[in-house]
């Protein structure tokens, strides 16, 4: 009897080839300007499946008169949108982009649609050479386009958006986001939200993301009103359930001192907030497990303080702030606080504000810490 000999190894290379493979494709790294785009561009339709993570760098030197030339960008931006039309396993995208250059990809921005379907994680990046110049009276349309795609596309399965976004985004993406992120559980805003958002941010109307936000993040927003911040947390409208809140730098110097709507009171009681009707409810029961405020003023503060906390943070404040908010009964429910350790020389009226905010913290029953650190570093755009 003859024996037939098969080989078995080709087929188990070809399928630790493919384990291999998406193994290493699961994460990937494209930028514009890559030696490897045409090769990524090339393998996509092999590799677009196993990438779940991508991170996209639009960052390009324009410091060259015909840097768009050089950079043969009409060519690039074919190549990178027939890569984006594959990657359609993308749970978790991070996008770097300059803030101050409008670049020409039509193709890119058409593709988008196929890459943003079913994110769960999103941050976008703004970037200019110095990082020091911030504005808020300009946009970028690139950066409005991926939100609102973003958030159209993937409404239903974004989890977690931030936005770093130098100049502030326009008053309808910022409404794309409030009426399709319906499952969102962490939204950070950093400078995106200027003076032509206040308005929009002070109405009276639900966020889609009300049922599961837990996380709030506004640092260096202009268009941050507190009261507007106040009013959409007590009520209910932003989120029902909100477990942590960062307010830094936020505000204008023409802010009315005044809410937009009235502030919903916090009440003790055991309501459950689950049985409450679409109508904003007529009591705030839902008590934040850890807020931090920092370079707020005092009215600001007496705003925001009317929300109840367990854990309380702030930094840039001073003391005798701090306790005129104790002293009036503000911050309820609060069992710790955190403040920044005093620096330098203190002077006698320093030395009588810290010993003030010790003894209202002990009548209080609240613990004191003194080894908070800033949340954010904004810059002036004076």
């Amino acid at each position: 009897m003859q024996y037939c000999a098969i080989n078995p190894f080709p087929r188990v290379c070809k399928s630790l080839a493919t384990l291999a493979e998406a193994s290493v494709f699961s994460s990937l790294l494209v930028r514009l300007e890559g030696a490897n785009l045409s090769g990524l561009s090339t393998r996509s339709s092999e590799i677009g499946k196993h990438v779940k993570r991508l991170d996209l760098d639009l960052i390009v030197d324009t410091s060259e008169k015909d840097w768009a030339e050089k950079l043969q960008l009409p060519q690039r931006d074919q190549q990178l949108a027939f890569l984006l039309s594959n990657l359609t396993s993308i749970r978790d995208i991070t996008v770097h982009l300059l803030c101050n250059i409008s670049i020409p990809l039509d193709k890119t921005r058409s593709a988008l649609q196929s890459a943003l379907g079913q994110i769960q994680y999103a941050s976008i990046l703004e970037s200019t050479e110095s990082r020091v110049e911030r504005t808020t009276g300009t946009t970028n349309l690139l950066t409005d386009t991926l939100i609102s795609t973003l958030v159209r596309c993937s409404g239903e399965t974004l989890l977690s958006l931030s936005v770093d976004s130098i100049n502030c985004i326009q008053p309808t993406t910022f409404v794309a986001v409030r009426e399709h992120a319906s499952q969102l559980r962490a939204l950070v805003f950093r400078f995106s939200i200027g003076v032509n958002i206040r308005d929009i941010l002070s109405q009276q109307v639900p966020w889609a993301c009300r049922e599961t936000l837990e996380h709030l993040a506004l640092h260096c927003c202009r268009g941050g009103h507190a009261g507007a911040i106040a009013c959409g947390i007590s009520s209910g409208l932003w989120a029902k359930r909100l477990k942590t809140l960062e307010v830094s730098a936020c505000g204008d110097p023409g802010d009315m001192t005044e809410p937009p709507y009235s502030l919903v009171p916090y009440e003790r009681t055991n309501i459950d907030r689950r049985e409450v009707s679409q109508d904003p409810p007529q009591t705030n029961t839902n008590i934040l497990g850890a807020v931090h405020y920092e370079h707020e003023s005092l009215w600001e503060l007496q705003l925001l303080g009317r929300l109840p906390v367990k854990r309380a943070t702030m930094t840039q404040i001073p003391r005798a702030t701090i306790n005129e908010l104790l002293e009036q009964g503000l911050l309820p429910e609060l069992q710790q606080l955190n403040i920044a350790k005093p620096v330098g020389h203190l002077s006698p009226a320093d030395i009588a504000d810290n010993e003030q905010f010790e003894r209202n913290c002990a009548r209080r029953d609240i613990q004191n810490y003194s080894n908070a650190e800033d949340v954010a570093q904004c810059y002036s755009s004076d």
